[in-house]
């Protein structure tokens, strides 16, 4: 006789594409990693973003060097921190960062769709202030 389980889907994440469209969102951690090839510092946030009055999980993989680095520009400026965006800008590598100041911080997420191993697919394009 094979093994009976009793499953319990009922946190399971909806990781189904968001429609495109403009969506709040809060930002629940931030991560540092290097990125796979290049080997660049990236932030990493976590975001749980509001769609139909549910709130669906998503991350992102954000440069914080180098001209890809104008995504973690727009999520300080998206939550208020413009002073310290200006900050990071006249002094390249040389201003600390915590991470979690950016938790529980809102804003608002751009969703637009991606084709990726032939499957749609969504993304965060661009963070906007709330």
């Amino acid at each position: 006789m094979s093994p009976v389980i009793q499953p319990d889907t009922s946190e399971a994440e909806d990781l189904t594409p968001i429609e495109p469209g403009t969506y709040k969102a809060r930002i629940v951690s931030g991560a540092s990693q290097l990125s796979a090839e290049k080997k660049q510092p990236m932030f990493v946030p976590t975001f749980k973003i509001t769609v139909d009055g549910k709130e669906r999980t998503r991350k992102a993989y954000i440069p914080v060097t180098g001209a890809g680095a104008f995504g973690f520009d727009q999520i300080l400026r998206a939550v208020g921190e413009v002073e310290l965006a200006e900050k990071f800008k006249a002094n390249p590598g040389q201003v600390p960062f915590d991470t979690d100041m950016l938790n529980n911080r809102e804003l608002n997420v751009v969703i637009g769709t991606q084709i990726y191993n032939g499957q749609p697919r969504d993304l965060i394009q661009s963070y906007l202030p709330v």
